[in-house]
């Protein structure tokens, strides 16, 4: 049963009734909540929207049957800033999940292939819209490839840090 911890989350439920009636028939029995920070940025920010995880959490908590609100996101060892937004979230009172961010570095080094191969951009695009492309798509970029190798650039940095091992031992348990 939904109960508003606070002024603010009651005012924003009021004109919201019929949502939090769904959620009540999905949230039964004891629930925990799993939150992927790196699946939530995207689409949060596809659609424009600001998650607020003090009132996120302040929502949830409003339902009398979750039991535990897990945040799992990644950090920077280095970075104190990043350091210090999961020690807000802690908090918070979510329960913290978090482990370094790793930086892996991709090859972008275009200039042994053929310009027309699919061989480097097969890292990066999916091979279902490989197929699609025309073979002067798949020349174009391999040009700018070599365009940025011309500068100096033979490699790109991508940040990664998957939960999804975490996150399933956490159901488990």
């Amino acid at each position: 049963m939904f109960k508003a911890k606070t002024d603010k989350i009651r005012g924003i439920a009021s004109n919201k009734e019929k949502v939090i009636q769904e959620l009540e028939k999905l949230l039964t029995g004891s629930v925990s909540i799993y939150i992927d920070v790196a699946n939530v940025r995207p689409w949060s920010e596809k659609l424009k929207w600001h998650i607020d995880y003090k009132r996120l959490k302040q929502f949830l908590d409003s339902f009398g049957n979750v039991t535990d609100i897990k945040y799992y996101n990644g950090h920077f060892e280095e970075d104190s800033n990043s350091l210090n937004d999961i020690n807000k979230i802690r908090e918070m009172g979510y329960t913290v999940r978090t482990k370094p961010i790793k930086i892996m570095r991709q090859s972008i080094d275009a200039t042994s292939i053929p310009i027309s191969s699919d061989v480097l951009l097969s890292q990066f695009i999916r091979r279902a819209l490989l197929r699609g492309y025309r073979g002067e798509v798949i020349e174009y970029l391999n040009k700018e490839f070599l365009s940025m190798n011309q500068l100096g650039r033979f490699f790109i940095e991508d940040r990664k840090c998957n939960f999804d091992v975490e996150i399933g031992v956490d159901m488990l348990l």
